[in-house]
């Protein structure tokens, strides 16, 4: 009797999570930074400092000067939708793959090149593992899309904006209906209104 009960429990379909944050590791943080030779219009384009640590924490500064080794300012925390956000990009953009990361480094000793372009460096931690990709461009060469995506990404969790320019700037649409609607109403008010003060100096004078 009891075999047929372990072999009937054996036999019921397997329940998933019903839980869609479930896949983010507990440990999942992102350490990012941004090394430009010259600041451009968009948000990727600047030097800037960015740490999501695995309690949703996240400090972010866009300042000259900042470097590998600085710890920008807290900025806010991320909920855990936002976590489960962010790493469901790494996840789509292929960056969770260790296998195709860059060996581990030192990333304090990162350096911009002396000839401008910029320097990208990202390290990730998640399932107990570490991981992180270094890049650097030249000043005409487009950063890696995955990676530059996923850049884009955080910074947004950082509120980070791209500067405005008239290249992107919508003219609003404006729309004239003519003159002002009310201007006979309000003419035809005032033509009826009785003015306290005309009244009594007009009484006054037929007095006299």
């Amino acid at each position: 009797m009891a075999a047929a009960l372990l072999l009937a429990g054996c036999s019921q379909p397997r329940m998933e999570s019903s839980d869609p944050l479930a896949g983010v590791p507990d440990d999942f943080s992102v350490d990012l930074t941004l090394l430009s030779g010259t600041d451009g219009d968009r948000a990727h384009q600047s030097t800037s400092r960015l740490v999501v640590l695995a309690d949703g924490s996240l400090h972010f500064d866009a300042l000259a000067g900042r470097g590998p080794n600085t710890m920008p300012g807290w900025v806010r925390r991320l909920d855990r939708e936002e976590m489960a956000r962010l790493w469901d990009s790494a996840v789509r953009l292929g960056l969770t793959d260790t296998s195709k990361a860059d060996p581990v480094a030192d990333l304090r000793r990162a350096r911009l090149p002396v000839d401008g372009g910029s320097v990208w460096l990202l390290a990730m931690t998640g399932n107990g593992d570490r991981w992180n990709y270094l890049r650097s461009y030249a000043e005409d060469v487009k950063p890696d899309a995955a990676i530059q995506s996923f850049v884009r990404d955080a910074l947004s969790l950082a509120w980070a904006q791209d500067a405005a320019s008239e290249h992107r700037t919508v003219e609003p649409m404006r729309w004239d209906y003519g003159g002002n609607p009310w201007l006979l109403w309000n003419d035809a008010v005032k033509a009826r209104a009785v003015v306290p003060g005309a009244a009594v100096e007009k009484a006054s004078g037929d007095g006299t």
